[in-house]
């Protein structure tokens, strides 16, 4: 994290003069291709749409968002006051969630909750269009919206219960996940500060399984999605 505040402090300082050079309307046109590139920080939270053991749904779970960080690059289209970009971002997301194992024992007489938190890299491809609301050289205020397309790998789990130690678990994840994405851009001059929300519609796993004291309980099946929202500073070139 230390790493990544330097680093952006480092692109804010150098990338001013280019900032306060940019004032000539005529440095860019009405209609151009730029690119750019940006880093920042996100906050990923999993939603569970759904949580069973063994056809036996969990009326309790909970979960919550954890800080990361990411950085991108990617190509701008513009042409008056309409723009299509794309771009190649790679994040780092932590995240976790908690659930009652002992909702599905009939006979368990207390709870036996277990916390799995894992961190993700995910590498995302989008393709978004977007409306320049204000388009005055060197001001630009925009919002855009597209598809996504993210292909991750899960890095590391955390797995703690109440009810002991012992736990393992295992996953296939989904390689490659859809979703859609939508953001607000403010620009001065050859920087920029950029909002954005991704939305992840699929599955993040195929396939999860948990052992305990080298035991496997019965299938877990969880519908997680992701929800990134990111806040970042760039620089156009």
């Amino acid at each position: 994290m230390n790493r990544t505040l330097f680093t952006l402090l480092t692109v804010i300082v150098f990338s001013l003069p280019a900032a306060a050079g940019d004032n000539d309307a005529d440095a860019k046109g009405a209609h151009d291709i730029s690119w750019g590139v940006k880093l920042g920080f996100t906050s990923c939270s999993t939603y569970l749409s759904s949580a069973s053991i063994d056809g036996v749904e969990f009326e309790n779970y909970t979960q919550n968002t954890q800080l990361g960080n990411f950085m991108s690059a990617h190509v701008q289209y513009g042409r008056d006051r309409f723009f299509l970009q794309t771009g190649l971002g790679i994040s780092l997301n932590k995240s976790a969630f908690t659930v009652d194992l002992a909702e599905h024992d009939r006979s368990a007489t207390e709870p036996e909750y277990l916390e799995l938190a894992y961190r993700m890299t995910g590498l995302t491809i989008p393709v978004q269009a977007g409306f320049n609301i204000v388009n005055q050289e060197p001001y630009h205020m925009s919002l855009y919206a597209g598809p996504s397309m993210r292909i991750q790998s899960i890095d590391a789990y955390e797995c703690k219960a109440t009810g002991g130690e012992g736990y393992t678990i295992s996953e296939i994840p989904r390689r490659m996940l859809f979703g859609t994405s939508f953001g607000f851009n403010v620009q001065t001059g050859r920087t920029f500060f950029n909002m954005e929300y991704e939305i992840v519609l699929s599955n993040i796993s195929k396939q999860l399984l948990i052992r305990k004291d080298e035991f496997d309980i019965p299938y877990l099946q969880l519908g997680r999605r992701m929800g990134i929202f990111s806040f970042s500073y760039g620089v156009l070139f």
